[in-house]
């Protein structure tokens, strides 16, 4: 059952890298199942944001920034965010800039499979040539971010108090290749032979936020699960709408604590994690 303050807040889905070719309808229909879900819930205050794939994640966060200002001004009401892929890293740039807007107007951000720390697949020579024309591909590459992330959280206490209240980072990953959507197959046998757990994008421990502790909940999906259509994704309509019945409910005060949320089904590995893995990147 969804809590009963659901409707108190508005809700944003930023998408991530290639969101205007995967949001087209024949394609992916990207967060657009997410916003049907929401609405199928009874909630009607929704936005889905796709922020300009060739733009850097810098340039991305500015932007973001003033939609969220606008919209905020305009209802008055606090926000959930829901971001994916590269649009959790614009997002949290977008936090450095604006951080007292973000701790007044946001009541929770919630980041799914965030390439905080870049991917290993952009190491790859045939992909050198495109990252210098594309700024926005540019952006994921490993540790592109790190020193911003460091100077950013550590010691700014207040920032700290932040992440842990307000933000959850889910990962993810996939253990078998033939689990994998279609799409980005290949990706996660390669990623699975240098024995790395993946969800065919992004390694796991490259999900983690570096420099912070924050609550984190590993599931078992791929980077296609929870946002695209069933064309680019194994997952069904009832697993997203169960997943994010448990998350609003979480982000509204339903349910405060990851590990008292009772998933019902197997693909969920939720986990209470103060960042345990962030002393290995300190």
């Amino acid at each position: 059952m969804l809590s009963s303050k659901a409707n108190e807040f508005q809700y944003f889905f930023f998408g991530g890298l290639l969101g205007e070719i995967l949001e087209l309808p024949m394609v992916g229909n990207y967060l657009n199942e997410n916003e049907h879900i929401l609405r199928e819930l009874g909630i009607s205050d929704i936005n889905c944001v796709t922020m300009n794939s060739f733009y850097s994640a810098h340039r991305n966060a500015k932007n973001l920034v003033n939609i969220l200002k606008k919209e905020f001004d305009h209802r008055e009401k606090k926000m959930i965010i829901f971001s994916h892929s590269k649009g959790c890293l614009e997002v949290l740039l977008a936090l450095f800039r604006e951080y007292e807007f973000f701790d007044r107007a946001v009541e929770r951000i919630i980041c799914v499979q965030p390439p905080f720390q870049g991917s290993e697949v952009l190491d790859s020579k045939f992909l050198q040539p495109l990252l210098k024309a594309w700024p926005g591909l540019n952006s994921l590459r490993k540790d592109f971010y790190r020193e911003l992330f460091r100077d950013e959280l550590v010691e700014k206490e207040e920032r700290h108090r932040f992440f842990q209240e307000k933000i959850l980072v889910i990962r993810s990953f996939k253990t078998r290749s033939q689990d994998v959507s279609w799409v980005i197959r290949p990706i996660h046998f390669l990623l699975k032979k240098t024995g790395s757990e993946n969800d065919g994008v992004l390694k796991l421990s490259e999900q983690v936020l570096p420099f912070a502790k924050s609550t984190d909940m590993v599931l078992e999906m791929d980077h296609s699960d929870l946002f695209t259509s069933h064309r680019l994704s194994n997952k069904g309509h009832e697993f997203r709408k169960s997943l994010m019945v448990k998350l609003i409910n979480m982000s509204t005060g339903r349910s405060q604590e990851v590990d008292e949320l009772e998933f019902g089904f197997e693909d969920v590995i939720p986990t209470r994690l103060n960042n345990p893995e962030v002393c290995n990147i300190l």
